[in-house]
């Protein structure tokens, strides 16, 4: 489990930043989650389908970290 947590983490540093990680959430149930945004490697068959924000599936063949990053730099990481 921990080798999984630390791969992820690593993952997403490499890709979008230590900010980030810092916002890193691991659930395995992910319909527990609130948010706009899910990034998973998993499509379905961990609650991806009960989650109420929009899922960025990142195991597919044609996504582009670059273009999350993009798009992701543009939101807020303030609350109100």
């Amino acid at each position: 489990m921990l080798f999984f947590i630390l791969k992820n983490a690593c993952g997403v540093e490499e890709h979008l930043g230590l900010d980030v990680v810092k916002h890193l959430i691991i659930s395995p149930d992910k319909s527990l989650l609130k948010g706009g945004y899910l990034i998973d490697d998993y499509a379905s068959g961990k609650g991806q389908d009960r989650f109420e924000g929009q899922l960025i599936h990142y195991g597919q063949s044609n996504f582009q970290f670059g273009s999350l990053f993009k798009s992701m730099s543009t939101l807020s990481t303030t609350t109100p």
